[in-house]
């Protein structure tokens, strides 16, 4: 079914009908239950994503590393997480638990180190069009860069690169005085 065959569907439903359908995919759907959490409830958003940033701390032991499951993770956080804000946090997250399995277990190869900067590199983005935001990122982006310093590859390096490129398009010479 297409979206615009959906949409004729669901506005030839009554209120009540309406409301009984979404109250069935409510009720038969986690994914439904956990997108509609995050649209209509911040404290509910907070809770999901501790529970997937939960899973992606997990997938980053080596018991239980796979790289293509990690990046599963992150494809099922996003198909149920509309919240762009949410989405740069667990970003950074996956980054930082990457690098810290990396520091502590040695090395795991480029298509590894390549996803930490594909992952922190779409959290720093966020900051380009939610400039407002930063400070309650900068914390987390900084501790995502330092957490790469302890590994070869240049990650550490480029991910810098990144975030002053989004400091200096914000306000012309960083933040604060942060990596200029």
């Amino acid at each position: 079914m297409t979206k615009n065959q959906f949409k004729k569907r669901i506005q030839s439903f009554s209120y009540e009908e309406l409301i009984e359908f979404l109250l069935e995919l409510y009720g038969k759907s986690t994914s439904f239950k956990e997108v509609m959490g995050i649209f209509l409830d911040p404290e509910e958003g907070k809770k999901i994503l501790d529970k997937y940033k939960k899973k992606l701390y997990k997938a980053f032991t080596p018991k239980n590393y796979s790289l293509s499951g990690a990046k599963g993770i992150v494809k099922e956080f996003e198909s149920v997480c509309p919240d762009e804000r949410l989405r740069a946090e667990f970003y950074i997250a996956y980054a930082v638990y990457a690098a810290d399995m990396s520091s502590t277990f040695g090395d795991f190869g480029n298509a590894f180190y390549n996803s930490i900067y594909d992952m922190g590199a779409k959290g720093i983005k966020y900051l380009e069009s939610h400039g407002t935001e930063y400070e309650e990122l900068t914390p987390l982006i900084e501790e995502m860069i330092e957490a790469c310093g302890y590994f070869g590859y240049g990650v550490q390096d480029d991910l810098r690169m990144e975030y002053r490129k989004v400091l200096n398009k914000l306000n012309g010479d960083g933040i604060n005085g942060v990596y200029n």
